[in-house]
Formats: C-alpha cells, structure tokens, sequence
C-alpha cells in the first residue's frame, strides 16, 4: 500500500465510504475515543481526523456519565 500524506483526500485516493467506517472502528477500538462517522466522512484526511479524535472524550468519560 501506498503511503498516505497527512493532507491527502480518503476520497481521492479511492477510498470508499464503507472502509472509512471500517478504519473508523479500528481506530476508535484502538484508542478509546468515538467520533460521529459523519463528521470523520466530512474531515477525509488524517489530519483532520487526527483533530477530530484529540478532541473527542474517551469512552470512558462518557460512560462514566451516563452511569
């Protein structure tokens, strides 16, 4: 696989929308953060998804309020 700049499109490089939601599952399991799949469909880089999920609470914040 090619190696992705941080600025590059998802989208342009043939990504489709199904693997982004599947890189999204992956990702949130990995560091226990969830971020909307729109959101992540409307940032289509890894910059910007980088930005979305430093911004994201953990899971466990979360839960600790709905508890």
């Amino acid at each position: 696989m090619k190696n992705i700049e941080l600025n590059e499109d998802f989208f342009d490089l043939g990504v489709s929308s199904l693997t982004v939601v599947e890189l999204q599952i992956v990702v949130e399991k990995q560091i226990n953060r969830t971020v909307e799949t729109a959101k992540l469909m409307a940032a289509p880089t890894i910059a910007e998804w980088v930005e979305l999920y430093s911004k994201a609470e953990t899971n466990a914040s979360t839960e600790a309020l709905d508890a």
